[in-house]
């Protein structure tokens, strides 16, 4: 389920400019997201902090955060890494969160469902 709401916001975000290998374009998620949480966190990284948090080579991360930057998404203020985080919420619209509250309540439902059918099996 997250990882549904993570494809279609990241879908949004990269319309027309996805990288052509899947796990090319799972790093750039990820170098997104990360800086995106550490600026709405108010704890920016440098590009090296960003590597050791991702386990990532930092060759990868640097090249994902200069197209980022090329974007407008990411900027560097003081050699950490800040998002443009009203860019970045303009690619949620009304109709993908109610989607996704949608998925969510969904997946509680069904977590119930299952809490109950474990509860039965291990009484």
């Amino acid at each position: 389920m997250l990882l549904d709401v993570l494809h279609g916001i990241f879908l949004l975000r990269y319309a027309g400019t996805t990288p052509q290998r899947f796990g090319a374009a799972l790093e750039l998620m990820m170098v997104s997201m990360m800086v995106s949480v550490t600026t709405r966190d108010k704890k920016t990284l440098t590009a090296s902090g960003l590597a050791k948090k991702l386990r990532m080579p930092r060759s990868n991360v640097d090249r994902h955060l200069k197209r980022l930057m090329e974007e407008g998404a990411v900027r560097v203020v003081k050699r950490r890494y800040c998002a443009d985080l009203d860019l970045l919420d303009g690619f949620i619209t009304r109709e993908i969160l109610d989607r996704n509250i949608d998925l969510i309540e969904q997946c509680v439902k069904e977590l119930k469902r299952l809490r109950v059918s474990l509860h039965n099996t291990l009484a």
